[in-house]
């Protein structure tokens, strides 16, 4: 598993202060062999995160900029950045991934 584009800013210290949102594409994403990613998007005019898995993040990262589903969360602002990418995973693994970083973000610590 390897690690890209991490901020300067602790992950730690958001999850507290600011709301983190989900992945929930509208068709369903499909396994089909390739390896997944998992990614967490920040948008500095919302200061919100955005959590999300995918097999092909450069596509997936295409469509949250260009308001492919017009009503998904990500289409409120313009400046989202690759916060954290997880890459060379399982689908398996990412989605578990996924779902442990949404699980962290509803608890109160």
């Amino acid at each position: 598993m390897s690690l890209r584009d991490v901020s300067s800013v602790g992950l730690e210290h958001y999850f507290d202060r600011v709301g983190v949102t989900g992945s929930n594409p509208v068709r369903p994403t499909r396994n089909t062999g390739l390896m997944a990613e998992v990614y967490i998007l920040y948008s500095p005019s919302l200061d919100r995160f955005y959590t999300g898995s995918c097999e092909n993040f450069q596509e997936r990262f295409g469509q949250h900029l260009t308001a492919v589903y017009p009503q998904a969360f990500t289409t409120k602002a313009q400046d989202w950045s690759v916060y954290l990418l997880l890459d060379q995973l399982t689908y398996s693994q990412a989605r578990s991934i996924e779902t442990h970083i949404k699980r962290m973000k509803s608890k109160n610590i």
